[in-house]
């Protein structure tokens, strides 16, 4: 079968018409290559920021080393606190306890690099502890402030509870990096230990708190102390502490459980206030919400 040249009449195929017919099919595969790379770099891209669930945010204000204000930035009008995920730094504003080394340090230099600042939240999988605080890793641009308070030795692994755990390999690893060059709190010995701070009660035990809460609302605290034993209670607030009924001692049944609830005065400012309960010479203090 014979087929009709679609060369102008006249024209004879030689090998540099053929090269010159080629060339545009091959210059729109070279196009079309490069157009795939790049947008599959881009989806990589896309599903990284994805993958961390990244919301932005403001700091308004440093409370200490590892709990802060923000707004979100798309609701600007309400505040939010935020408690950093795996990590604890010393005290320095808690009403019951005294203000421990490197606190302070940690606190400045929280306020350093966030006040003011704006940051982007992520969210491991649950997304508030028991206090209605959301639970956070900090990004400051490219880097983690967990992570970088770890390793200038102003804070130490702690408060491990699963399913809160996407970093803490890493974390433990850049813990391990500041313990071996003594820096902050590495440098007093036995004073910060692996997830544990000296000072804190072995046998109390919160079970539960009702928290935060409204104020002319009832509050319910469970906790668990050795069994049988006596258990006090102290509730703070700002003016003081709270002498409403319900607070008085009380005696554990025979699995150590105690109980106490009280009604939180209509007149009680609104802020994070604190709850003591104390057993067998021990201590345990937490935080409790009033909004």
């Amino acid at each position: 079968m014979f087929h009709r040249s679609l060369l102008p009449r006249g024209q004879t195929m030689t090998k540099h018409t053929l090269i010159e017919n080629k060339l545009p099919t091959l210059l729109l595969l070279v196009i079309s290559v490069l157009i795939l790379v790049i947008l599959t770099s881009c989806q990589g891209q896309l599903n990284n920021n994805s993958d961390k669930k990244l919301i932005p945010a403001k700091v308004t204000r440093v409370v200490d080393g590892d709990t802060m204000k923000i707004t979100l930035s798309r609701e600007q009008h309400r505040e939010e606190t935020i408690r950093l995920l795996l990590i604890d730094t010393p005290e320095t504003v808690h009403p019951d306890k005294e203000v421990q080394p490197y606190g302070p340090e940690a606190s400045a230099y929280a306020k350093k690099l966030l006040e003011d600042q704006d940051v982007q939240l992520e969210i491991d999988v649950s997304e508030r502890d028991k206090y209605g605080r959301l639970l956070v890793y900090l990004w400051i641009g490219d880097r983690m402030f967990n992570e970088m308070l770890l390793e200038e030795g102003l804070a130490r692994v702690a408060y491990v509870i699963p399913p809160n755990i996407k970093y803490i390999d890493q974390f433990r690893i850049t813990q391990q990096k500041s313990q071996e060059s003594g820096k902050g709190i590495w440098r007093i010995e036995n004073y910060a230990q692996e997830e544990k701070l000296q000072n804190e009660a072995k046998n109390i035990e919160i079970v539960s708190l009702t928290s935060p809460i409204e104020a002319n609302q009832q509050a319910t605290i469970i906790a668990r102390v050795s069994p049988e034993a006596t258990a006090s209670i102290r509730v703070t607030y700002k003016s003081g502490a709270s002498t409403a009924a319900g607070l008085e001692d009380k005696q554990a049944d025979s699995e150590g459980n105690v109980s106490w609830s009280w009604k939180v005065s209509p007149n009680t400012i609104s802020g994070t206030w604190s709850i003591q309960i104390t057993s067998n010479n021990e201590s345990t203090t937490i935080d409790f919400i009033v909004i």
